[in-house]
């Protein structure tokens, strides 16, 4: 019993070395993209900053990071996402920033979301998210 709660403790270690090192390996904007269109609240939940900027549409307000996912969490419900795809991006002058572009495809139609990232921060939260009809 014991030699199998070891094992078992290995192998979920190993499970978790491997995952973290598989989001190391892409970049926020990516795993934000594929949470969105996965409806992953928890993966959104991590990404996000304390406030942020939520642009959902035609509404537009600085949220608290609770506020936000709840209002994010209801808009993937309804909407169902299936895939993205990237489509640009860039970085301010400073270089503190960089934002990212992609089209989301839900069983709704189709959104532009704009993610805008903190790279000042050693997190580098995402600051700003706007969905926009495509």
């Amino acid at each position: 019993m014991v030699k199998r709660t070891i094992i078992m403790r290995y192998i979920t270690l190993i499970c978790l070395l491997f995952l973290t090192t598989t989001l190391m390996g892409q970049s926020k904007e990516k795993v934000f993209f594929k949470a969105i269109a996965e409806n992953d609240i928890e993966t959104i939940t991590n990404l996000i900053g304390k406030r942020v900027e939520l642009c959902l549409l035609d509404e537009q307000d600085m949220y608290s990071k609770r506020e936000a996912l709840n209002i994010v969490k209801k808009w993937l419900e309804e909407a169902k996402p299936s895939s993205f795809s990237e489509l640009h991006g860039g970085e301010s002058k400073d270089e503190k920033t960089y934002y990212k572009v992609a089209k989301l495809i839900t069983s709704q139609g189709n959104y532009r979301v704009f993610v805008l990232i903190d790279s000042s921060t050693p997190d580098g939260t995402i600051k700003k998210i706007q969905i926009d009809a495509f």
